[in-house]
């Protein structure tokens, strides 16, 4: 387990736990969703109601009832989307365009189960302001996938046959500035759309592979597909794209964790130095690379290398030269953001931040504050308050608007600021429980994990910091919601209660974590895909036998022969700390309270003060004894 500085995340399903699909329950099993389906369409997709509406009306007028799950569940399946993504829309718009230009023709788009007209497009467009900065680096590309258009009929006496939808590849095309030798001068290289005979879709199909081979444990040939999907990859490509640099991860995560940590770090720093070279130390690119890079040493426990490198990276930000120059056709590029001035400050980050609040803006945001929270920078919170201001104001970045919450209340905890600074935390309990209750929930979604992750790690921040009552009841929420949205058995909420055990014990104690192990362990017991013999249902019974869970234990294989143990001394020593670190938690309660009951004490005198002053000015016998008896009863209250 890293030190109690270190990010908590939510422990997620390790690699090769597949999440079984869950069986509709019977009391749904007589559903004719077909029969359905048309009405369903008209009042959800037609009429743009809630999914809750439709569901009522559904229920009412129909007698049709079913779950939030099962109705989100075949809204997927007929490929019904009410949101239309920014990309896609821009896309559109610009093939509308061609085709005014080329033939005078109209176009109106199929999308999601939803006909789209250009105007409205446009209006979608008007409420983000990625228009301008896409449509400037978009070239001729092809129609997004599930996304058809046609000629509107009454606008055209063309045949029916041009009418016809027409069905596109999806649009997944490489960045041209990131192809090896886009940019170079002549003679130095040349464009590949293939390396020894594989194409993208070849080098992408084996990158998956990969990942099948280390998940069921063949750990030989998952490294072998990885390097040759990263030497392809970085042929047809470039180093710097975006799936290259996920291979290149995903290679040396799986060197850290078969013990090569040295071929890990040297995959990390062959990424960090190709991205410095090519787009030069400055721009925003390369410093994202550097702190993923950072996240990555501090999931392997490298935590000393990880600050090493931060510490360098801010050097040579600092410094007044550059790690790397950019290449000359990079400064010559007419599209793209150029490379950044080294003098950039946090306060022009929060500028840009205030200025467009773009998900990609908002995330680099969030990785630049973590660094400067790391090294108990005052500045990052002018950074995270931005970031909070835009989650607000944008209302749909749940996940983003809680993780920077939880850096806030972390840097307050560094610098010893949480008294002056209660406001934030009560108001990121009313944050929290809105997501609680705003955010649409699905079990199929990445985005609902990383949003429980997010809400986690609030509540370890939380708990971090002191309050206990107020933590305690973000995590009850969590596991419930666990509970609700995977299934009380499944695999992910079995690691949620595991990720509330190890952030009690690493900041309270044992006696405080026990219940959540306790409770993790009856889970993993009814899951039908794990049973009593499995890996983690062992470390979990040892945990609960010695008292201790080791996260080194939850990371090993199944099957593998007995778990790594911990020494006699390293287990006492380990609650000796804890039981230290609560102590001092004690210790600074009570010196809030006193200071409590000091400011109770100061107002009780300022208020007999103020009752002696008006009893002089009253000369009224009855007066007086009507002042007397409230200052009695007065000084008997405070007493």
């Amino acid at each position: 387990m890293a030190d109690a500085d270190n990010e908590v995340r939510v422990l997620r399903p390790p690699r090769g736990a597949q999440t079984r699909p869950r069986a509709p329950r019977a009391r749904y099993g007589h559903l004719d969703w077909d029969a359905h389906k048309d009405t369903i369409k008209s009042l959800y997709m037609d009429e743009d109601k809630t999914l809750a509406d439709t569901m009522e009306i559904m229920k009412r007028e129909h007698s049709f009832e079913a779950s939030h799950k099962l109705f989100k569940a075949k809204f997927k399946e007929w490929g019904w989307q009410k949101n239309l993504p920014t990309e896609t829309a821009i896309l559109m718009i610009d093939k509308a365009k061609r085709r005014w230009q080329a033939d005078k023709k109209e176009t109106i788009f199929s999308f999601g189960g939803k006909v789209w007209e250009t105007d409205r497009i446009e209006r979608t467009l008007a409420r983000t302001n990625k228009k301008a900065r896409l449509e400037q680096a978009l070239e001729e590309a092809p129609t997004p996938q599930g996304v058809s258009y046609k000629t509107p009929k009454q606008l055209t006496g063309t045949s029916d046959s041009e009418d016809d939808a027409i069905e596109l590849s999806d649009d997944d095309e490489s960045d041209f500035g990131d192809v090896p030798g886009a940019n170079e001068g002549p003679g130095e290289r040349k464009l590949a759309l293939t390396w020894e005979g594989l194409s993208r879709s070849d080098l992408q199909a084996i990158w998956h592979t990969a990942r099948g081979n280390r998940d069921a444990g063949r750990l030989q040939e998952a490294e072998e597909a990885f390097q040759q999907a990263l030497i392809g990859m970085s042929h047809v490509l470039g180093e710097t794209n975006e799936d290259t640099v996920k291979v290149s991860y995903d290679l040396a995560d799986l060197y850290a964790t078969s013990g090569q940590t040295k071929e890990a770090i040297a995959v990390v720093e062959k990424s960090i130095q190709a991205h410095a070279h090519r787009w030069g130390y400055e721009d925003k690119r390369t410093q994202q690379n550097v702190l993923q890079a950072v996240e990555l040493l501090n999931a392997w426990d490298r935590q000393a290398d990880a600050m090493g490198l931060l510490s360098l990276s801010k050097d040579l930000l600092s410094s007044t030269g550059s790690y790397g120059p950019p290449s000359t056709a990079n400064q010559t590029r007419g599209k793209g953001k150029r490379a950044q001035d080294s003098s950039e400050s946090l306060s022009q980050i929060t500028q840009l931040i205030l200025a467009q609040a773009t998900p990609a803006d908002v995330d680099y945001g969030l990785r630049v504050a973590r660094t400067h929270v790391a090294a108990k920078d005052q500045a990052a919170e002018g950074i995270l308050l931005a970031i909070i201001s835009q989650c607000e104001r944008q209302g749909s970045f749940y996940a983003r608007n809680l993780h920077a919450r939880a850096e806030l209340l972390k840097l307050y905890g560094k610098l010893n600021q949480v008294e002056e600074n209660s406001a934030a935390f009560e108001e990121a309990f009313l944050c929290l429980n809105k997501v609680w209750d705003a955010y649409e929930w699905d079990e199929d979604e990445i985005e609902s994990f990383d949003c429980m992750e997010a809400a986690m790690q609030l509540a370890a921040n939380v708990l971090r910091c002191g309050y206990r009552t107020e933590a305690r009841r973000a995590f009850l929420q969590a596991s419930e919601k666990a509970s609700a949205i995977f299934g009380a058995d499944d695999e992910r909420t079995v690691w949620v209660l595991i990720t509330i055990g190890i952030v009690y014990q690493t900041h309270m104690t044992w006696g405080d974590a026990e219940e959540w192990f306790e409770e993790a362990f009856a889970a993993a017991l009814r899951n039908e895909g794990w049973g009593p013999k499995d890996g983690i249902t062992i470390s979990l019974q040892k945990a609960l036998d010695r008292h201790h869970f080791s996260s080194h234990l939850a990371k090993r294989k199944r099957g593998q022969s007995e778990p790594i143990t911990e020494s006699h001394e390293a287990r006492e020593a380990n609650q000796l700390r804890l039981q230290l670190q609560a102590a001092d938690r004690e210790a600074t309660q009570l010196k809030n309270r006193v200071f409590e009951v000091r400011q109770e004490s100061h107002f009780l005198g300022e208020k007999c003060q103020y009752l002696q002053d008006q009893l002089k000015e009253r000369n009224k016998p009855t007066q007086k004894k009507v002042t007397f008896d409230l200052l009695e009863e007065t000084t008997s209250g405070g007493s």
